[in-house]
């Protein structure tokens, strides 16, 4: 018993070492007291030491985490100059996986939407101020959806001259386009539609459902968006068909990020008007709402619905609409996954960051797993998941050049499988060329 405690004591001390470097102790009576609840098992030693491993690898990985977390305003500091004349703040972003950090002039305009102060960046484009948020789950959203090729507004950190933040901004649109949300949609459709039939219906099925709050169905709801849609002035059958391919994807990308309000008030619409005739096409997104409810169930429209029935519904139903989508992320699972991970990582402590993990990568398997139930496939759709998974390869080049390398055998394999990849990939252009050039030389 005697040496079992020797052995493991020393074990232990070895594995503290690595703390001690980042700057954490652990006192003679603490190392003890662990060894002496190990010792009191049944367990043999090389079990014991399996426990150690496992314990402190976690805390190791926790500690690590948090400290490069906690010394990015350091960071920060090293890398500003002084402000320059008309420029008031520091906004931090991330583009395309790399950290950004730029000066400029951000302005109140007096105005506010849902709550929120919308600013004028640089005189040129507005964005939404929320001052009281501390956590960067829109820069997160941000770069997700430019993984997948969703349109979702540009988000930053914004700091004063000392680094201390002052909130997050929401870029959704420049200061010359009018964006409307789907309650303000159905106030404009009322007053510039000519399709009075539709309108009426319009009119009747909000103030209806709005009134008693009616937990009515999914076809439904989906029903009253598009005809919202289809009676706005001017609508194209070819631009409808676009903008309800944008719209069930923007849903279906708030369930993925675990986004739980999809309500008329958090997706617009982008309205131009040229030669007369007006255009649509659907807002970037730009209000994330973590925790508005539980895990399951989300807001949509008009109800609360559980989010795998959503996601069933809206491949089952709209499979055309949504078949790039799903299949981008069925496909790409392997290296969605820990990309998806280093995002969220490079932004939250360790505790959130991995439940923020754990609730994605559920939903990215639910979208896979649907998908698999009701996939069909023709040449059109091979040709076109072909185009997409190649799009998907150039857009992840930037992340994969500053990918860190985790320490565990997941992380490190799932880098060599993304690099292994990119590396076929490239072989194969490269055969491709010489192929070429050699039937031309003849």
């Amino acid at each position: 018993m005697g040496e079992k405690r020797e052995v493991l004591e020393k074990y232990i001390r070895e594995k503290l070492c690595e703390f001690i470097v980042l700057g954490k102790n652990y006192n003679d009576d603490k190392i003890k007291k662990l060894v002496d609840n190990l010792c009191n098992t049944d367990k043999t030693i090389d079990e014991l030491k399996k426990i150690v491993d496992s314990k402190f690898s976690f805390q190791l990985r926790k500690l690590g985490h948090n400290n490069h977390l906690s010394s990015l305003k350091g960071y920060y500091l090293s890398s500003v100059e002084k402000l320059k004349k008309g420029n008031n703040c520091y906004l931090l972003s991330y583009d395309e996986g790399v950290k950004v950090l730029e000066q400029a002039k951000v302005v109140d305009t007096k105005t506010k939407n849902k709550g929120m102060d919308i600013v004028k960046i640089n005189d040129e484009m507005l964005a939404y101020k929320k001052d009281n948020v501390n956590s960067d789950y829109e820069l997160i959203v941000s770069d997700i959806a430019f993984l997948l090729g969703i349109d979702y507004g540009k988000s930053y950190r914004m700091f004063d001259s000392k680094m201390n933040s002052l909130g997050i901004l929401s870029s959704c649109f420049d200061s010359s386009t009018k964006v409307l949300n789907m309650e303000e949609v159905l106030s404009f459709v009322k007053e510039e539609s000519s399709k009075f039939t539709l309108k009426e219906w319009l009119v009747e099925f909000h103030d209806c459902h709005k009134k008693k709050n009616t937990n009515n169905s999914l076809k439904d709801n989906f029903e009253y968006v598009f005809k919202l849609f289809e009676a706005l002035p001017d609508m194209t059958k070819n631009n409808l068909e676009i903008i309800k391919k944008e719209y069930l994807n923007i849903i279906m990308f708030n369930v993925l990020v675990n986004n739980m309000d999809c309500s008329l008030n958090n997706i617009s619409i982008v309205v131009n008007k040229k030669k007369v005739k007006y255009t649509y096409k659907l807002s970037s997104c730009f209000d994330f709402a973590y925790k508005s409810l539980d895990d399951n169930n989300l807001v949509f429209n008009f109800m609360s619905v559980d989010k795998g029935e959503l996601i069933d519904y809206i491949v089952s139903e709209y499979y055309s609409y949504t078949k790039e989508y799903c299949d981008l992320i069925n496909r790409h699972k392997r290296t969605l996954v820990p990309l998806i991970e280093q995002i969220i990582e490079e932004h939250l402590d360790f505790d959130e960051a991995i439940c923020y993990e754990n609730l994605v990568n559920s939903n990215l398997k639910l979208i896979a797993t649907v998908f698999e139930m009701y996939k069909t496939m023709d040449s059109d759709d091979e040709e076109l998941f072909k185009n997409n998974s190649e799009m998907y390869e150039n857009r992840i080049a930037p992340f994969i050049d500053n990918y860190e390398i985790m320490n565990d055998e997941k992380g490190s394999s799932t880098f060599f499988n993304v690099m292994t990849l990119i590396l076929i990939g490239t072989i194969i252009l490269i055969g491709i060329a010489i192929f070429l050039i050699s039937k031309a030389n003849f």
